[in-house]
């Protein structure tokens, strides 16, 4: 058993499943925090009980892992690459208070979006999503399209969270219907943007996850 444990690391996202040939299964990065290297992205992590000590990582979960490259990707400063074996869930924030007071501290301003972080600088944070509008693209897409300040002329996302896959990471065809009534419950509400860039298109911004101040 390895010995070098990083410090608790608290869930905020999680991004798309894709799955991994080599081990055979689906994985995914996550997005989090930790009182001392601020936001950090790990990778890859299980998604499937292929080992019996696995277990389910959700959102305001608290876990320590075992980091296998502390910079795998000189562009994402924030990236490390773990070992999925060895990724311990060892507590939650339960409290609605206690992770409104994560969201709060753990918000900024949007300029990140704008003035060429992603260049090696800055590639994970959070934003205070403003006027979000969701819709569905005539694919069947769901989206939104927000501003992250008051001078932004806006950005339109995918709302992946809202988005089924199966076991190979193929998104599932769900109903208009049925994503309407998901991207309902976000509506009119004071929300938090997770945001993060991605590897191979790295100048491009997408939402990691979405929250709800007092949910």
């Amino acid at each position: 058993m390895p010995e070098d444990w990083s410090e608790p690391i608290i869930i905020l996202g999680k991004g798309v499943p894709a799955y991994s040939s080599k081990y055979g299964c689906l994985t995914c990065c996550v997005a989090g925090v930790s009182e001392h290297n601020g936001w950090i992205r790990l990778y890859p992590l299980f998604l499937e009980p292929v080992l019996s000590s696995i277990k389910p990582i959700d959102k305001f979960d608290v876990i320590r892992t075992v980091f296998r490259d502390k910079r795998p990707e000189p562009t994402r400063p924030e990236s490390r690459k773990v070992f999925p074996e060895f990724v311990q869930k060892v507590g939650q924030v339960r409290e609605k208070k206690d992770r409104n007071r994560i969201l709060h501290q753990y918000t900024e301003s949007g300029v990140f979006l704008h003035d060429g972080s992603w260049r090696g600088r800055k590639t994970l944070g959070m934003i205070n999503a403003l006027n979000a509008r969701f819709y569905m693209t005539k694919e069947n897409i769901p989206m939104v399209r927000f501003q992250c300040g008051p001078r932004c002329g806006g950005h339109n996302c995918e709302v992946g969270e809202c988005m089924k896959f199966n076991n190979v990471g193929r998104v599932l065809h769900q109903s208009n219907s049925e994503l309407q009534k998901q991207l309902s419950t976000l509506k009119n509400k004071d929300l938090r943007f997770v945001m993060g860039t991605i590897r191979r298109h790295p100048n491009r911004w997408l939402i990691i996850s979405i929250h709800a101040i007092g949910e």
